[in-house]
């Protein structure tokens, strides 16, 4: 529970940072920051890092060899971010990039 929450406070604190870059315009910046959020997002629901009640996984740093650096090899290939994953994500990142870099973040300026 306290990992979940902490990765809420982790997201939030980073779509604030890289809406605050957005207002003085600084690009490069905010798309880090933005960035660092929205792979928090990805994660949240890639089964390489929750279990199947969304509970985050521990990690365990001497073993990374779960991630997939080809669509052929390891736990996070397009075979395991399925379709439903995906339709999950596209509502949180775009409310990410709103809150970042968008209309949320803009209209407060």
């Amino acid at each position: 529970m306290q990992a979940l929450i902490m990765r809420e406070i982790f997201v939030s604190l980073k779509t604030q940072e890289a809406c605050e870059y957005t207002k003085q315009n600084n690009r490069n910046a905010a798309l880090d920051s933005m960035s660092e959020a929205m792979h928090t997002i990805m994660d949240s629901l890639s089964p390489e890092h929750v279990d199947q009640h969304g509970n985050p996984k521990i990690w365990n740093p001497l073993w990374p060899f779960g991630h997939s650096p080809t669509d052929w090899i390891g736990n996070e290939t397009i075979f395991d971010i399925t379709p439903a994953i995906t339709m999950k994500l596209r509502p949180l990142l775009s409310d990410a990039y709103d809150r970042s870099m968008g209309g949320a973040c803009i209209c407060t300026k």
